[in-house]
């Protein structure tokens, strides 16, 4: 648990433990000492990825959302996850003209590449992602450019900085 790993972590025999075993292994203690530090971040790093997995507001959830053949479609549900309103989304010309697969497609794909960058390893080979990106780029090529514009705009990759990381130079996915 991650209580078990902050106890570990501010445990001062652990710590010493550690160092020593990595001097003995013939790591300088500066190095062993990294090696300490980043496998407490290791071990924090997937416990988070495991509340993630079972929380309301993970990517996993927003996978949920899906439609039986994979895509997302703008309605209440998938708007309630990004946290924007149907108006918000609909000052966009290109969003307001499209469909609301291709729409919930781009915003979804779009709410991924800017909220879950740390992630991406993990989300972009599930068949679900892979197979939405190709449904949107056969119907709008543009819709994603689109939709991470106005998810931008609103500032939804800064707002969930509390929550998850977020990359300032998030990329479109390609």
């Amino acid at each position: 648990t991650i209580d078990d790993i902050e106890r570990r972590y501010f445990d001062d025999d652990a710590t010493s433990r550690a160092v020593v075993l990595g001097v003995a292994q013939g790591h300088s203690p500066l190095v062993a000492n990294i090696k300490w530090h980043r496998s407490i971040e290791q071990a924090l790093n997937e416990q988070l990825g495991k509340r993630d997995a079972v929380s309301q507001f993970g990517w996993h959830q927003l996978i949920s959302l899906q439609t039986i053949d994979f895509n997302w479609v703008l309605n209440t549900q998938l708007l309630n996850f990004i946290g924007v309103t149907h108006a918000d989304i609909m000052k966009d010309a290109r969003m307001a003209a499209a469909t609301p697969e291709v729409a919930g497609g781009a915003l979804a794909l779009a709410y991924l590449d800017l909220v879950y960058v740390d992630e991406r390893p993990e989300w972009e080979k599930t068949i679900n992602v892979g197979t939405a990106k190709q449904q949107l780029e056969k119907c709008d090529t543009s819709a994603l450019t689109a939709a991470s514009t106005v998810l931008r705009q609103l500032g939804v990759g800064s707002r969930h900085s509390n929550t998850h990381q977020t990359s300032s130079d998030s990329r479109i996915l390609k």
